[in-house]
């Protein structure tokens, strides 16, 4: 069993994939996936985030990859894609929500805090029905926020 935190920018790499950092962005985007080419895809982060954003926003992006281009899992998806298709920044905003958004976030945190890991490890440190979120955050190498939500979801922390 591989052991968190995982190397995404290798998974974007294997995947056949690119990761390129740019100061380019605005403060509220994080990162954006564009397809490049048949079998090819590029992550352009925003350079001024911290690591731990970097490695969700890759993971995000990687989840926009597989449910909503189709890369891998949906040919026809896929191959209707333009070369030059790109997610849309305008739903990274913070006052808009949408369901795409929300499974992309839903894909990173598994993938970053798979459930059966973050339950076991979360439960070992919580002393007294206290929990210290940042070992947690450094265990997986995400952020605390990140950690709090993934908790209360999974049911390990009280809302």
């Amino acid at each position: 069993m591989t052991h968190p935190p995982f190397d995404v920018e290798n998974a974007v790499k294997i995947l056949n994939g690119t990761v390129v950092f740019s100061d380019t962005f605005d403060c509220d985007t994080d990162a954006v996936i564009q397809k490049t080419g048949d079998n090819n895809f590029t992550i352009s982060l925003n350079s001024s985030k911290p690591n731990h954003r970097s490695r969700f926003s890759i993971a995000h992006e990687l989840g926009h990859l597989f449910l909503h281009m189709g890369y891998l899992l949906n040919p026809g998806k896929w191959n209707a894609l333009s070369q030059d298709y790109s997610d849309s920044i305008f739903y990274r905003k913070a006052d808009v929500r949408r369901q795409e958004e929300f499974e992309a976030n839903e894909f990173a945190a598994e993938f970053l805090m798979p459930s059966d890991q973050f339950i076991i490890f979360s439960r070992s440190i919580i002393s007294e029905g206290r929990v210290n979120l940042q070992p947690i955050a450094d265990h997986f190498g995400v952020s605390t926020e990140a950690v709090k939500f993934r908790g209360k979801f999974l049911g390990v922390f009280q809302w």
